[in-house]
């Protein structure tokens, strides 16, 4: 993008443990452009940051970092969240007809990206959002967030205390899960996780494989999905 607009910035990878003083220096570097920030830095970096814009502060997660220049010449961060909008934007675009808004969704994982899947799925209308997390009290931490949204915590996939699912977004990396029921070490995924008969869209943001375990069993198990 930034060749085919003509612009001299260069994007790489800056990876580090922490978010610690590597992350602070890079910030304050007089070259410093912008930053997209990852997996699991989405929450550490805030503090980091001079304001929020009100999506990102709603969501209570930053994915992307600006430098804006102040008129006196100094540099405020600003953090934003797209996340959200392309969850939002990938479900829209693929909702079958009948399921304009849908009724239930169901969100896997606790994290920053866990937090933009919520808020995405509240915009488009949807009235129950299932959580389901290995850790409960992660769980219960991300519905404390979110007090105005109808979140409820899981204990098994694929028993849902009221309508079924049909939207599923995964926020957790592909490795963490398995289609393996005897695996010990992974999140194993039921084929009832899709409910029998049903139609429509799941949203896996695990960046590889293209083809994770999760779509895996969609594409073998639930047909009428996109």
């Amino acid at each position: 993008a930034f060749e085919a607009l003509g612009l001299p910035h260069t994007y790489e990878l800056f990876e580090t443990e922490t978010v610690g003083e590597e992350i602070k220096a890079a910030l304050a570097s007089p070259d410093f452009g912008g930053a997209s920030v990852t997996i699991p830095f989405k929450l550490d970096v805030i503090p980091l940051l001079d304001s929020l814009s009100p999506h990102a502060e709603a969501i209570g997660a930053v994915n992307t970092i600006v430098p804006l220049r102040r008129e006196d010449g100094t540099v405020a961060l600003y953090g934003e969240n797209t996340d959200w909008l392309g969850i939002r934007e990938c479900i829209v675009a693929r909702l079958p007809a009948a399921s304009a808004r849908p009724k239930a969704a169901l969100v896997i994982g606790a994290g920053g990206t866990a937090r933009a899947a919520i808020y995405a799925l509240s915009k488009i209308g949807v009235r129950t959002i299932y959580l389901f997390n290995r850790t409960r009290a992660s769980a219960e931490a991300l519905v404390q967030a979110f007090p105005n949204i109808d979140v409820r915590i899981i204990d098994r996939l694929g028993a849902w205390p009221v309508d079924a699912p049909t939207v599923i977004v995964s926020t957790v990396p592909a490795s963490a899960t398995t289609l393996d029921g005897s695996s010990v070490d992974a999140l194993y995924l039921p084929a009832e996780i899709f409910a029998k008969d049903s139609e429509g869209v799941v949203v896996d943001m695990a960046y590889r494989p293209a083809l994770t375990p999760l779509l895996q069993l969609a594409g073998n198990v639930a047909k009428s999905w996109k």
